[in-house]
């Protein structure tokens, strides 16, 4: 038997079991505990005082936040020698209690990712723990200490995997995993590996349960890779790949905002916004005639010179759609922002959306029209906006 059919037939046969049997791996969810009778310790755990109060991950049955009712900190398990760092303070504590969050040796199942100190006002440190297992990171396997100037416990929150035993050899090398990677962000997008570009593979262990995806829970070694166009545009696709079998565990684009634009033509008319001509279904408007194309066109570099500078997501910085409108009014010589439509709207008479100055200026009125908008002038930002393609303004603003 070859190697893809033993891997298809594991796979029917897991299957088959999870089908009929339940697995106790993890616990049933459970939401946050905030009363006496439901402030009962986990097996084997030793809740040490009534004040203490807590939560638990919905999945594994593990605790996940742990601070008092009445706001005091926690006193450290065990005394701390003169001068103890925020980070042994923090693993002398989880020495002792890291069973609640599912450690077991929190001195090696750790990784400290940062540490922070506060001195304003009442002063405290923040500790930032990475779960590890055999030296290689876990998705969503972070714990935050909280201490206060004593080294006692303000707060601990975070989630871990449990009863880790996996094996951490790689059966897929880190090339192929980035070409797995490229290739099928390639083809989601619609685009050609030529204009993708991958971080170089990172090996990590997944598990859905911690971040809540689908998917059986088990946990797996999974290369990380982050792809990226070669040219400005809203993607950054994370991608973790199966180190054994080769297979896409979970991708999704960490990006959580993209421009959205639907260009019309009013035919020469009045009515608004008139027949569309192109959307994010057709980004390069083809088919379109020069206005269409220069108006779908520019208002997307508009909107990603924004988004990529400033993090404006759109004119109303929540992912608004961007309208446009070409060929309005036979012989009509201007360009506007339509407060009353919400929309761009380019006349007939002169070759307005051939110019990015324009159609980055009358997205401008629309940002400077939202509530709470602070801009310069709309003919300054527009000139500005017009660097980001490296072109200067030639067409005249009339609005």
């Amino acid at each position: 038997m070859g190697k893809n059919a033993r891997v298809v037939a594991l796979m029917a046969i897991l299957t088959i079991l999870f089908g009929f049997f339940s697995i106790p791996t993890l616990a049933q969810p459970a939401s946050s505990i905030s009363n006496p009778e439901q402030d009962k310790p986990a097996p084997g755990v030793l809740f040490s005082d009534p004040d203490w109060q807590v939560s638990r991950h919905a999945e594994t049955g593990l605790v996940r936040f742990l601070s008092t009712k009445s706001g005091a900190a926690i006193s450290q398990p065990s005394p701390l020698e003169a001068g103890a760092t925020p980070e042994v303070a923090a693993l002398n504590f989880l020495a002792s209690y890291g069973e609640m969050f599912g450690l077991r040796d929190p001195a090696s199942e750790l990784s400290v990712m940062k540490e922070r100190t506060l001195s304003e006002g009442v002063s405290r440190s923040f500790v930032r723990f990475q779960q590890v297992h055999g030296g290689i990171p876990v998705l969503g396997g972070e714990l935050i200490v909280q201490l206060d100037a004593q080294n006692n416990v303000r707060s601990v929150s975070g989630e871990v995997l449990p009863d880790l035993s996996l094996e951490v050899s790689a059966q897929v090398s880190a090339e192929a995993a980035a070409e797995i990677a490229l290739a099928k962000v390639a083809k989601d997008y619609g685009l050609t590996l030529a204009e993708l570009t991958a971080s170089k593979p990172e090996l990590w262990i997944y598990n859905p349960a911690l971040l809540g995806g689908p998917g059986l829970r088990l946990s797996s070694l999974v290369w990380r890779v982050e792809v990226t166009p070669l040219e400005l545009a809203p993607i950054a696709e994370l991608v973790l790949v199966d180190a054994e079998l080769g297979a896409v565990a979970l991708h999704f684009n960490q990006v959580d905002t993209a421009r959205n634009r639907m260009t019309y033509d009013a035919n020469n008319g009045t009515t608004l916004p008139g027949t569309l001509r192109c959307n994010e279904s057709n980004p390069t408007c083809s088919g379109g005639d020069t206005h269409e194309v220069a108006a779908h066109t520019f208002a997307g570099d508009t909107y990603d010179f924004y988004m990529a500078n400033h993090s404006r997501d759109s004119i109303d910085n929540a992912g608004m759609t961007l309208v446009s409108t070409v060929h309005y009014d036979s012989g009509y010589a201007n360009a506007f922002w339509s407060g009353e439509y919400q929309q761009m709207v380019y006349g007939d008479a002169y070759d307005f959306p051939l110019g990015d100055d324009v159609v980055a200026h009358e997205l401008t009125h629309g940002a400077r029209s939202r509530p709470g908008a602070a801009w310069p002038p709309a003919r300054t930002l527009a000139r500005w906006a017009s660097t980001a393609f490296a072109i200067e303004p030639t067409t005249p603003m009339t609005s």
